[in-house]
């Protein structure tokens, strides 16, 4: 909350400085009319003015613009918003970075199943954005990310996609901005207009409409993300799995655990390269890849401890999640470390075990940073 109020006072500060302390001057500069290339950069330096602002962000500032100014422009038709800047203002929120990914071709791109969509993390969202290439328009024509902070890039260049759509058709970009956002979360303000399906088949939808597909998708291409199917419990006294060696239970054929995995990350391109490099590096360091069947086909690198009595313990355990599409780790450095390797904060968390952080590694992305922890847990584990 102090925080907040901070940003309160320095935004005072902003009006009396820039705006002779008028709220309505500060209105006024919101509603000139300008050429499309002008309107872009408008929107870049009205975030500047409050980018130091505490607890504000892109997302956060494009917010308040458009909930502080449009209500100027309530009962008028929606195209009247394309000619003033504040029509130009977009909100590149969870749903319309994600929508945003499969309209340029960057989810896929970066071979993502499509029904993953409706639950890619924010910060995902963001490295997908600002690192893969789309089939919309060449990177070289991005303009507003320049000269902003590197993780703001993702977001800038959804802005700018935005703007380039809706402009196809004349459309006000925050009118499509709010169409994308709707369709994402389902929050209407009539009680008759919600949506009863669940978000991940609105999302479906909209990926079928862009297709071209029938309006409504097929039900089993839903199916397993609704009611994701559950392995039977064994029954009791079944012969459980030991190492590398596969249990059978009832009558099912015994299995490598090392296969298992492998089958968790087949058709997925990035994975299985992140795993190959991994290996590389345990051979160059001498250390063991190993496999369980904890969670059907864990890989687990370890090694002997050093000492008089020298045991096998784990250094780095990773395990598959195919509804999320990262590998869900533990390692043996400190949330701190793990970070200073380049891994988003938001994928890091404190472990209470010997294995210090637990880690939401996304293939293709948190490679080198990934990759650089493995070598650093595998030298503090050697002391």
């Amino acid at each position: 909350m102090p925080q907040l109020l901070l940003s309160v006072v320095k935004f005072i500060g902003l009006l009396c400085r820039n705006y002779g302390g008028s709220a309505n001057s500060y209105h006024q500069s919101f509603i000139g009319m300008s050429l499309d290339g002008v309107r872009k950069q408008f929107v870049v330096e009205k975030y500047e003015e409050i980018a130091n602002f505490p607890k504000v962000g892109v997302a956060v500032a494009m917010n308040f613009f458009k909930d502080s100014q449009v209500p100027a422009f309530r009962g008028q038709p929606l195209d009247h918003l394309y000619s003033p800047q504040i029509g130009w203002y977009v909100k590149p929120d969870k749903h319309i970075l994600r929508l945003m990914l499969f309209a340029t071709g960057r989810l896929q791109a970066a071979r993502i199943d499509e029904r993953l969509l409706f639950n890619l993390p924010d910060d995902v969202a963001f490295k997908l954005y600002a690192n893969t290439e789309g089939t919309f328009r060449p990177g070289s024509l991005y303009e507003l990310h320049q000269g902003r902070p590197s993780r703001e890039r993702g977001q800038w260049n959804c802005i700018e996609d935005v703007h380039q759509l809706a402009t196809q058709d004349s459309v006000p970009p925050l009118g499509f901005d709010r169409l994308l956002y709707l369709i994402g979360s389902g929050r209407y303000r009539h009680p008759n207009a919600r949506l009863a399906t669940p978000q991940c088949e609105r999302y479906q939808r909209l990926i079928h409409a862009v297709r071209g597909c029938p309006e409504h998708p097929p039900e089993e291409d839903l199916d397993g993300i609704l009611h994701p199917a559950r392995d039977p419990r064994p029954p009791r006294g079944a012969r459980r799995p030991v190492g590398n060696n596969v249990v059978v239970d009832g009558d099912e054929p015994n299995r490598p655990a090392r296969d298992l995995f492998f089958e968790g990350i087949n058709g997925v391109p990035t994975a299985e390269n992140l795993i190959s490099r991994l290996a590389a590096a345990c051979e160059e360091l001498n250390v063991e890849v190993h496999h369980t069947h904890t969670r059907k086909g864990d890989l687990r690198v370890r090694a002997d401890r050093p000492g008089p009595h020298p045991r096998r313990q784990n250094i780095v355990t990773m395990a598959w999640v195919p509804m999320k599409g990262y590998f869900s780790c533990g390692v043996r450095l400190s949330p701190d470390d793990c970070i200073g390797q380049g891994l988003s904060p938001e994928c890091v968390r404190m472990s209470g075990d010997a294995l210090s952080s637990l880690l939401e590694v996304h293939p293709g992305i948190d490679d080198e940073a990934f990759l650089s922890i493995v070598c650093r847990s595998i030298q503090h584990f050697r002391g």
